[in-house]
């Protein structure tokens, strides 16, 4: 469950719906959005969440990859990596952070490797890729204007 807004909204993953959600089902829960901090992390867990997800705060404090490892164990953590399309970029990538701001496949490809060298047990790749057709979906999304017909 990715609270895609969450940090783009400058806000915390909403816990009632974790609490929610984790009470009627019976399998494994990942949430994110809006975890930046051990604090954070701990209260998605404390709300029924089996594993947490990050990306803008991976990207921006590596570091806290490595406490958060530590402190609730690699297999509760997860770092979340979300490409689109650029023929303008070397690698033909960039890298989305914070729901808009785009960093290049470089810069990403440096704070990941230094996530996982605290060793997280999972990746989660979120593309943005269309080989079929550009449906621009992936341009609304977090706008709140629908995913569009694709």
């Amino acid at each position: 469950m990715l609270d895609i807004a969450a940090t783009v909204e400058n806000r915390k993953t909403r816990l009632e719906w974790v609490r929610n959600v984790s009470s009627v089902i019976d399998i494994p829960l990942t949430v994110g959005g809006g975890i930046s901090t051990l604090e954070d992390i701990e209260m998605v867990l404390e709300s029924g969440a089996d594993k947490v997800s990050m990306n803008s705060a991976a990207v921006k404090n590596p570091d806290l990859v490595k406490q958060a490892s530590m402190k609730f164990g690699a297999v509760k953590i997860t770092v979340a990596i979300e490409a689109k399309r650029n023929e303008g970029m070397p690698s033909g990538f960039e890298l989305v952070v914070s729901g808009r701001l785009l960093l290049s496949y470089e810069q990403y490809t440096l704070a990941i490797r230094q996530s996982i060298c605290y060793l997280i047990a999972v990746c989660l790749p979120v593309s943005c890729l269309r080989t079929i057709r550009r449906c621009g979906c992936c341009e609304r999304r977090g706008s709140r204007a629908g995913a569009g017909s694709s």
